[in-house]
């Protein structure tokens, strides 16, 4: 049996072994310390430099946090450690926040925090679970977002305000568009005055010079036996005479100076009287299609001069489809409000009757969009049409206080879409009246004012000869003076001009009739003036002969108006 007992030499090498392991140990507990020293350090500069607030508290309770989050929330480091999680954190978020804090979730969310002197503020906390002390505890992250509200707010703030400049710029941009698009119309519209007033002038007086040719013309083929050489010289005389007046008419028309007779008339019941007449006026390889809405409002208007419109437009629409198409008419019930009329300076907002023309040919270039109503201006061949056509439908719609516009585009077609304003009222039959045979001749005295000479010395030979007797005068002075030197003597009629130098047919009537209540009033003019245009002719009693006129003509309506009972004509 051996001997278990250690020799001295062997517990002295244990013993230098054991001390040698100690040195070991102890050198590795010192390597740690420093480590942790240092880890710690590190840890606390960090903390420190952060521009973030930090804390480890466990159940709620801050038990390390660095100086940045007491600084955030107002505090002395010292002071601060200890204190609630809920502490820090304002009524309004503090169920949320201990909620979050407690559960052991792990996000990033906002609160609302609250400072030491009880100020609120907004922040952002961030959560984890870290080890610490030989068991887990949270780490809080907590930033203070005033700034970044902030900034958002203003960033939003500069998002709204770069929005609203986007949005002004764009509005400058279309009004200052506008603006050229409607200065553009009203200088349109005043070159369109400007020509219609001219036009007007020059139709007045060319009317006058067109009474005594085609006047004298008649007068001469009457004297002449039925065989004589003349007569076709004479008839082709007053056919020419008869196209001039045409013309003359369409000017007038353009230039608003027609007299009107407006009623309230219903737009299909119109078109439906003239389609026969337009079938007749379009090719076979035209097809006519008309949309007429059923419950269409009442306008006021001249019939004839709506007539004559849509014979124009047809007529047009025709000739730009020379190899076929389709023409369509339409009506409707529109209502054009503010919006339309501060895009067209010339359209008063409110409820308008439409009448759509619209064809499927050859289009219209920009250039020739510009110049459409212009008189004279036209795209056919020479000998093919007046250019009166388009500029005579933009004086009627005018006239009658609508407007039209027009729409087009090469190779397409064209839409005329003429806007007339609607009226309260029943619509009266479209009747034409038959024609009455009025006995000419009479002997009752007629006082003729007429500035023409011309017109005038024709006018006094064709009543003669039916037996009147004519007193005549140069203007409207001149004929009241005329009146004042015979007050005994009867004057059945005046038969006046509309303008004169010195005084004007209407003045004349009205200081006539102050004298001579039972006196009758007949006006002539090759057009009349604006306030005639606008409210009709002066008082009661009176009525109209359009120049040129034949000798017939004169004598018939002289007749019609001698006989006309003074009741009857005060209702014309």
């Amino acid at each position: 049996m051996k001997d278990k007992r250690k020799t001295k030499a062997q517990l002295s090498q244990e013993l230098t072994d054991l001390r040698q392991q100690m040195a070991q140990l102890e050198a590795a507990y010192q390597r740690l310390d420093a480590a942790w020293h240092e880890s710690d350090e590190r840890f606390r500069h960090w903390s420190e430099a952060t521009f973030e607030g930090l804390a480890v508290h466990e159940q709620g309770q801050i038990l390390e946090a660095n100086p940045k989050l007491a600084e955030i929330f107002g505090y002395e480091l010292p002071e601060f450690i200890g204190k609630q999680v809920s502490e820090l954190i304002a009524p309004e978020s503090r169920d949320q926040v201990l909620t979050k804090t407690l559960s052991g979730t792990q996000e990033r969310y906002e609160a609302v925090g609250l400072r030491k002197d009880g100020v609120v503020f907004p922040i952002e906390i961030s959560e984890k679970l870290i080890p610490y002390q030989a068991h887990t505890a949270k780490i809080l992250v907590i930033r203070d977002i005033t700034e970044q509200k902030r900034a958002k707010a203003a960033y939003k703030q500069a998002v709204i305000y770069a929005h609203e400049l986007r949005s002004e710029i764009n509005e400058r941009k279309r009004a200052e568009a506008l603006r050229n698009e409607l200065e553009q119309q009203f200088r349109q519209v005043q070159k369109m005055e400007a020509i219609g007033r001219l036009a007007g002038g020059v139709a007045h007086d060319f009317n006058n010079l067109l009474t005594a040719i085609m006047g004298y013309t008649a007068m001469a083929a009457d004297t002449l036996p039925p065989d004589h050489a003349a007569h076709p010289d004479l008839e082709g005389i007053q056919k020419t005479a008869q196209r001039a007046a045409n013309l003359t008419r369409q000017l007038l028309a353009f230039a608003r100076r027609q007299i009107i007779e407006p009623r309230i008339l219903n737009l299909n019941d119109l078109i439906l009287n003239v389609e026969k007449m337009l079938r007749r006026l379009i090719s076979e390889d035209i097809k006519l299609t008309t949309l007429l809405a059923p419950d269409l409002a009442s306008l006021k208007a001249d019939p004839g001069q709506l007539e004559q419109v849509l014979l124009n437009l047809v007529v047009n629409a025709r000739d730009a489809m020379p190899n076929g198409g389709e023409l369509i008419i339409e009506t409707a019930n529109v209502s054009l409000d503010h919006d339309y009329a501060r895009r067209h300076a010339e359209v008063t907002p409110g409820e308008y009757v439409l009448l759509a023309v619209s064809d499927t040919g050859v289009g219209m270039t920009e250039e020739v969009k510009s110049r459409l109503f212009e008189p004279f201006f036209t795209t056919k061949e020479v000998g093919k049409g007046t250019g009166l056509g388009l500029a005579t439908c933009f004086g009627i719609v005018k006239q009658n206080g609508g407007h039209i516009r027009a729409y087009s585009e090469v190779g397409v077609g064209t839409t005329f879409k003429i806007y007339l304003p609607q009226v309260e009222g029943v619509a009266t039959p479209l009747v034409r009246p038959e024609p009455i045979n009025i006995l000419a001749q009479g002997t009752e005295t007629i006082l003729l004012a007429e500035d023409e000479i011309t017109v005038r010395d024709l006018a006094a030979q064709s009543l003669r000869q039916q037996g009147y007797t004519v007193l005549e005068a140069a203007d409207g002075l001149e004929a009241l003076e005329l009146a004042q030197s015979q007050p005994k003597k009867e004057i059945h009629l005046l038969l006046t001009d509309m303008i004169m130098p010195r005084l004007g047919g209407a003045n004349l009537a009205e200081q006539l009739r102050a004298a001579r209540p039972q006196i009758k009033v007949l006006f002539m003019s090759g057009y009349t003036d604006s306030t005639i245009i606008r409210y009709g002719l002066p008082k009661t009693g009176s009525a109209f002969l359009q120049k040129p006129f034949s000798p017939q003509r004169l004598v018939q309506k002289v007749r019609e108006v001698l006989d006309i009972e003074e009741k009857a004509l005060e209702q014309t």
